[in-house]
């Protein structure tokens, strides 16, 4: 009963914002340059943390879980830090579009993102340093709202200044894999730790890209496993 009703509340709560959801129209491009492929220092020390969930139950919520347990892997993985280290954009240069936190300040180098990433510090849990903490709800939309913009196009979506929800929409979550799963949570968590959309060039921003590169590299861990 607590669930459904915290599901409730959330479900009326949901921001619509522009600037921290996640578009399936927005085709990332993953390129990297190979000079730096073999340079990279690895860093292994963000911790996942599930706090809480709210996912029907059935075969998706095995893949769900599935993708939370590769999480910690995926990210402490030496492949994923060093295509975020890598990554080069459509114009040749290495690093990230909008690459600032909480929309302020100088753009972020690649390095000064992978800082960022594993320094996970939420601006709505603070003081939990190198941790990626989860609050992750699942939004199944009743027949009446499929026409509204969040329930036909946004596959998740979060309130990063005032909430530590995550929002799911059943919508693409009936149909995900691991991999994309991953590259989704990934993509809204970034945005509580202040990455947020500009106005152009999302395919080149941080959760875009660094959300596509952790569900490339699950895709890859998962191919590996016997």
């Amino acid at each position: 009963m607590k669930k459904f009703i915290l599901a409730l509340a959330l479900s009326f709560a949901i921001s619509q914002q522009t600037d921290a959801h996640v578009d399936p129209n927005v085709q990332v491009s993953l390129r990297y340059s190979p000079s730096l492929q073999l340079q990279v220092p690895v860093t292994r020390d963000l911790q996942v943390h599930v706090e809480e969930e709210i996912f029907p139950e059935g075969s998706q919520e095995k893949k769900f879980q599935a993708a939370l347990a590769l999480l910690e892997t995926v990210l402490n993985s030496s492949q994923f830090q060093m295509k975020v280290l890598s990554y080069v954009s459509e114009n040749g240069s290495r690093g990230f579009a909008n690459a600032r936190l909480w929309k302020a300040g100088s753009p972020l180098s690649s390095e000064q993102v992978k800082q960022a990433i594993y320094g996970g510090d939420e601006k709505t849990i603070p003081q939990t340093p190198h941790e990626m903490n989860l609050n992750l709800m699942v939004r199944n939309c009743r027949a009446h709202q499929r026409v509204t913009p969040w329930c036909r196009t946004v596959v998740g979506s979060t309130t990063p200044h005032t909430s530590k929800w995550i929002t799911l929409n059943w919508k693409f979550y009936s149909r995900f894999e691991v991999p994309e799963m991953v590259e989704n949570i990934v993509h809204e968590w970034l945005h509580l730790i202040g990455f947020l959309h500009g106005e152009e060039n999302l395919n080149e921003e941080v959760p875009y890209v660094v959300g596509a590169i952790a569900g490339e590299v699950a895709r890859e861990l998962m191919t590996r496993q016997p």
